[in-house]
């Protein structure tokens, strides 16, 4: 009786690069607000950025200052984009471009919305005291300068803030 051989040929189709760029991102983070010594600039009020902008997401505990919720609102409103964006940025990486670059580029779209959603900001108004000294009526702009603190930076997950690139 005649013998059958047959012979098995492994095609990849690309799955390896794919692999590799997730496991890639594993230990990989985006960090996205108010971070490193911009966080502890101090505000005109005295207190830090970082405080500042936590006041007004969130509001003061007196009830003075209402909850402004910029950074939750932002996120909910670009969960689906963000997602989108991150599913091709890996699709990217799996092709060859670097993880830093396509991080990077999603950090940046990312900080623009969210920059975006607090300059459009408008409800609740400012008193009109409040109006009255800024000279106009934006709830979450003054002088720009927490606003213009936002960045992103991109590090290795529990690092703590070593970062590997901003």
């Amino acid at each position: 009786m005649a013998g059958i051989t047959a012979q098995t040929r492994l095609l990849d189709a690309g799955w390896e690069k794919y692999k590799d760029a997730i496991d890639s991102l594993e230990d990989t983070e985006l960090v996205i607000g108010i971070l490193g010594q911009k966080a502890l600039e101090q505000h005109e009020t005295g207190i830090t950025l970082v405080q500042a902008a936590a006041i007004n997401e969130y509001g003061s505990d007196d009830g003075h200052i209402p909850e402004r919720p910029a950074h939750r609102t932002a996120f909910d409103k670009h969960r689906k984009g963000l997602s989108r964006r991150l599913a091709g940025s890996v699709r990217l990486i799996g092709q060859g471009t670097p993880v830093q670059q396509q991080m990077d580029k999603l950090g940046w779209w990312y900080v623009g919305q969210l920059k975006n959603e607090i300059q459009m900001w408008n409800d609740p108004e400012n008193a009109k005291a409040t109006v009255k000294k800024k000279g106009f009526n934006n709830p979450l702009i003054h002088h720009g300068r927490t606003v213009n603190a936002i960045h992103h930076v991109l590090r290795k997950a529990g690092s703590g803030g070593a970062q590997i690139r901003k």
